[in-house]
């Protein structure tokens, strides 16, 4: 179901509930997910990078979870789900800009980043 290649996850169409996990040290991806039912997202990284995450906004998802620390010199970083997440927690450090759906949100919030992180919010 999930596809892996040096830096980038693919979720196949048609899949019914997903449960993404990641351990990404030292790493760079990219992970966007098709059409699901449902979608747990939990990643956790050590001095890796994320080029982006896209969740299909007809996708429900559950859990949105994005820990850890980033590699040095990460500029952005972009999270693209213009929904509303059962849970959204997001606690990092390392980078400067944290891109995010205009609409994303989640009934749980918890978002931690460091004090230097400006958060923009994108259509």
């Amino acid at each position: 179901m999930i596809s892996r290649s040096d830096s980038a996850f693919r979720i196949n169409q048609g899949v019914k509930q997903i449960k993404i996990n990641v351990d990404a040290d030292r790493n760079v991806f990219n992970l966007q997910e098709w059409v699901s039912d449902s979608v747990d997202v939990n990643i956790r990284l050590k001095e890796s990078s994320i080029k982006g995450v896209t969740i299909d906004p007809r996708s429900k998802v559950g859990t949105l979870s994005i820990q850890g620390s980033t590699a040095q010199k990460v500029d952005k970083m972009s999270i693209n789900y213009p929904g509303r997440c059962d849970s959204l927690l997001i606690n990092l450090t390392g980078f400067t800009g944290l891109h995010l759906s205009k609409l994303l949100s989640g009934k749980f919030e918890d978002i931690n980043i460091s004090d230097d992180t400006v958060i923009k919010r994108e259509e």
